[in-house]
């Protein structure tokens, strides 16, 4: 697909406008409907799809953030390491945006995550500052 919407999107992306392009990306709901923005989301590159559930604020909801696909998300999310936050607060906060959102299922996209190459890295790293309880998880 080479929605015109998703051009636009790129090309807002590539020039920082990242509230720019998650507006254009949720036009695509308001003439075409929530499938169609499913659909493209497959089409869009994950780092383009990183950039926006990334840098969209995670304390509002996202339209890109509420229909994102699991799988989708996968793709994109194992893309966090490059931006070398070594605090991983960003990688925290964009998991939590969309597995904790009301209709999802969290277990869906966490094995997404894990069964995407590079996955279990992106998880290790969610959870790294939380070995203690990961670790009283698995022993009880």
């Amino acid at each position: 697909m080479n929605h015109p919407v998703l051009v636009r999107a790129e090309k807002l992306i590539r020039v920082g406008d990242i509230v720019g392009a998650e507006a254009a990306l949720a036009s695509l709901v308001d003439s075409e409907g929530d499938h169609a923005l499913v659909v493209a989301l497959d089409d869009l590159a994950a780092k383009d799809l990183l950039a926006v559930l990334r840098d969209f604020d995670s304390s509002k909801e996202s339209v890109v953030g509420l229909l994102v696909l699991p799988e989708q998300f996968a793709r994109a999310i194992v893309l966090e390491r490059r931006y070398g936050d070594a605090s991983h607060e960003r990688l925290r906060a964009t998991i939590n945006s969309v597995i904790f959102r009301a209709d999802s299922d969290p277990g869906e996209f966490l094995e997404a995550i894990g069964a995407t190459d590079g996955g279990c890295d992106a998880l290790a790293d969610y959870l790294w500052d939380r070995a203690d309880i990961v670790e009283h998880f698995f022993k009880t």
